[in-house]
């Protein structure tokens, strides 16, 4: 089962005061499974949520600084955890590479500040790509989300040149 229990808020009800249209929300199933009952995660094993193992990531693993640069390779419900989650820390930057353009406009919604399509790369890695949109500078946080080895090992080979 996959549910993505992620979404935008449309509008909101006169009581609501917590909440806002365009904020961004995800569900939490409470109790139904050891990890839920230890309040120590939310990593659910009943409900598989990718976008909260992104979020988690960036939120609580990665504990992103304050005006730091990421880039996120990927921008499927993992990885558009990981945008939340690194816009909430306060990231100055957040790239988003997918080769989708239709990911672009999601991606800017949850916190992309620049989007690289990487099938349009001219023979570029993506490590090129990203020191290109940083001014050669480069980010403080990379996070692969899509699970094809071949840009894992690309990636690592390029950026320990």
């Amino acid at each position: 089962m996959d549910i993505e229990g992620v979404g935008i808020i449309e509008s909101i009800g006169e009581e609501v005061r917590s909440l806002k249209e365009g904020d961004a929300v995800m569900s939490h199933f409470i109790g139904e499974c050891p990890n839920c009952i230890s309040e120590k995660s939310n990593l659910c094993f009943k409900y598989p949520l990718s976008f909260t193992t992104g979020y988690g990531a960036a939120l609580k693993l990665a504990d992103i600084d304050h005006n730091s640069t990421v880039a996120v390779l990927g921008l499927g419900g993992v990885g558009l955890g990981v945008v939340e989650g690194a816009r909430e820390r306060g990231a100055a930057k957040i790239i988003g590479i997918n080769i989708h353009d239709k990911k672009e406009e999601k991606g800017k919604i949850f916190g992309v500040t620049d989007f690289i399509n990487a099938k349009n790369s001219e023979d570029k890695s993506i490590s090129k790509m990203v020191k290109e949109a940083t001014g050669g500078l480069g980010v403080n946080y990379f996070f692969e989300c899509t699970d094809v080895p071949d840009l894992m090992i690309n990636q690592e080979r390029d950026l320990g040149q």
